[in-house]
């Protein structure tokens, strides 16, 4: 692949152009905001979400049951979602979609559906999740398998939580 060379710009000093840590701070820490991985629609995906720091945990009865019904309303928005494990501040879900876009709009519809009824029960308003979801294609049968076991296990591997 070809490399893309940069622009030398220098700063002047003056108004406009190129400053020195101008721009949108890079605060991903979790997932890179970059383009996600092309699959087939017959690959099952493994998917991570992280909730912010601050909120309670999955587990509790009310925010379990809300939790509950966003992966149904997934479901019927064509998320095929097959097992799924939540922790107390993160979820892990085996799903099967037909392309990316459709992902990107089911998960986005999980989003904020999730957001609503948390921040219903809760009291509050804004953003439920830290960032965008972690996503990997599982295209062998051994890598789905790990990731099954992962997923179905996990609450064991972070002692209950």
């Amino acid at each position: 692949m070809p490399k893309q060379l940069g622009l030398k710009l220098r700063y002047t000093g003056k108004r406009g152009g190129y400053r020195p840590g101008a721009g949108r701070p890079k605060t991903s820490a979790f997932q890179a905001h970059g383009a996600r991985e092309i699959f087939l629609g017959r690959e099952p995906l493994h998917l991570t979400l992280r909730l912010k720091a601050g909120l309670p945990s999955l587990r509790r009865k009310d925010v379990h049951k809300a939790l509950c019904s966003a992966v149904l309303k997934a479901r019927g928005q064509g998320l095929a979602v097959v097992h799924f494990a939540f922790l107390s501040n993160h979820v892990h879900m085996i799903v099967e979609s037909q392309g990316r876009a459709d992902l990107g709009r089911a998960m986005q519809s999980f989003g904020i559906s999730f957001g609503k009824r948390l921040n219903a029960i809760l009291g509050r308003t804004g953003a439920v999740f830290t960032e965008r979801y972690h996503c990997v294609v599982l295209r062998a049968p051994t890598q789905a398998r790990n990731a099954l076991r992962y997923v179905l296990a996990n609450e064991f591997q972070h002692g209950g939580r």
